[in-house]
């Protein structure tokens, strides 16, 4: 696929998501508990042929990856129990106080709303957990956002296996095809060109990696040119705390990891 056709597809998945944006950050309790819940139970109703193909490209293994599948589901139920419990509709209220500031102030209140499309590159280790329904696009989702999957090139089969199955999920509920949207074939730079779309309607997730150099810079190069970044645990443990596992000699590679962790570490 060229980069000019790549573009184009991701222009699509981001339009389709914004179009769908408004109606799903207004979506009730019910109705986003009630997605979340259909995603789980689709993945494990195809769950043998899910692993099958996943252990094909990843050779990862089935119990690992059935014991990843169980994982995803657990969070898609997690979050739809989350968002019944009005995690996603917080309000924090301070009273106001009589007289002239600074003493004085009017009320002040926060709410939580949803900021529109998100962009999520998935994981080459975690076919499931990190992938096209892991639990991040699972909190995406619970938030009230849509995603925009960027489709992993380690495990493409599977990736649109996964996707194909959510949208049913989708058009069973009556829901609109670009609350999940899906791009494949995507290069690391075409990503770039995904968190930084045009539209500016999209958000970055740094997504969670086994190479932290390489996608750490990258995730910082790109973080520094958006006005919005969602980063996640695992992107900020990524950028900030590598965990260096060595041999013998491995003191020196440490102290050069850990130099190298520094001059990535936005805040350090």
């Amino acid at each position: 696929m060229t980069q000019a056709n790549v573009h184009q597809a991701i222009d699509n998945a981001v339009t389709l998501a914004s179009q769908a944006a408004p109606l799903w950050a207004e979506a009730s309790v019910q109705v986003r508990a009630r997605l979340l819940r259909g995603l789980a139970q689709v993945l494990e109703a195809h769950q043998a042929d899910l692993v099958a193909i996943a252990d094909e490209e990843s050779h990862l293994g089935a119990g690992r990856l059935n014991s990843e599948v169980a994982r995803t589901a657990f969070q898609l139920r997690g979050f739809a129990e989350q968002v019944e419990a009005g995690a996603a509709h917080g309000k924090v209220a301070d009273e106001a106080i009589a007289g002239a500031p600074p003493a004085g102030r009017p009320q002040l209140t926060r709410v939580l709303r949803p900021l529109g499309p998100v962009a999520k590159c998935s994981a080459s280790n975690f076919p499931f957990a990190f992938s096209v329904l892991g639990g991040d696009a699972a909190s995406v989702l619970a938030a009230g956002c849509p995603v925009v999957v960027k489709a992993h090139s380690g495990h493409p089969r599977l990736s649109v296996a996964v996707y194909e199955l959510a949208r049913q999920v989708l058009v069973d509920q009556g829901l609109p095809e670009g609350l999940i949207t899906m791009v494949e074939g995507a290069s690391r730079g075409a990503g770039g060109y995904l968190v930084q779309h045009p539209s500016r309607q999209s958000r970055l997730i740094p997504p969670p990696s086994t190479h932290p150099i390489t996608k750490g810079r990258r995730g910082i190069d790109v973080s520094r040119r958006r006005l919005h970044i969602a980063p996640t645990d695992i992107g900020h443990q990524v950028l900030s705390a590598p965990l260096v596992a060595t041999g013998p000699g491995g003191k020196t590679a440490a102290q050069r990891m850990s130099r190298v962790a520094f001059s990535v570490n936005p805040t350090a």
